[in-house]
């Protein structure tokens, strides 16, 4: 005589199949690959904070092709407590130093010595752009890495780092003093043959 067997398992296994294959079959075509970077990932950013401010240094990119334009924007923003802070210094807060690493050769580029003072609205942030032409400021064009800075306008092939030093006089809203602020950061970026 024969036994009619019913095996419970087999239904699950089923229905567990169909689920497993159903789910899949639904992350497949919704898994999009993006192999572009995104704006953030092709940046170089490098930030420093102190007591009541905050340094940033970005370059647009890590990696120029040859004949971009290299950009490097610096920032600063005060985050302290007041609603704005008056700063005096040079006429820029930062001092800029270029090294190109591959040449050894470095610079700092000719800075305006006249007073200035500059408000830093709380938590918005002062910014510079500095470019080849800005770097090449008053470089010798004599030599021919110089030469490309300042009439082609370029950076030549090579590693760079820039170093930012701000340094300002904020002003204390009290009692009118003043009490010397310093802070710096570093990147690295390339351009590429």
């Amino acid at each position: 005589m024969l036994k009619k067997v019913t095996v419970r398992g087999e239904v699950h296994i089923r229905y567990f199949v169909i689920l497993a294959a159903v789910f899949l079959t639904a992350c497949a075509e919704n898994t999009a690959v993006n192999n572009e970077p995104d704006e953030t990932e092709r940046r170089v950013v490098a930030e420093t904070e102190s007591e009541d401010y905050l340094l940033r240094a970005v370059s647009e990119q890590a990696l120029y092709e040859e004949d971009d334009e290299v950009k490097v924007r610096v920032k600063l923003m005060y985050t302290g407590s007041d609603e704005s802070k008056e700063i005096r210094g040079d006429d820029s807060p930062f001092q800029i130093s270029w090294s190109n690493i591959d040449q050894n050769i470095s610079w700092t580029p000719r800075v305006q010595d006249s007073a200035s003072s500059i408000v830093l609205e709380a938590n918005e942030w002062y910014e510079e752009v500095y470019t080849a032409a800005e770097a090449a400021d008053g470089t010798d064009e004599s030599e021919s890495f110089f030469a490309d800075l300042q009439t082609e306008q370029r950076f030549p092939a090579g590693e760079y780092e820039l170093e930012v030093d701000a340094e300002f006089l904020p002003v204390n809203s009290e009692n009118g003093e003043l009490a010397e602020e310093w802070i710096s950061a570093s990147l690295v970026f390339e351009v590429e043959r």
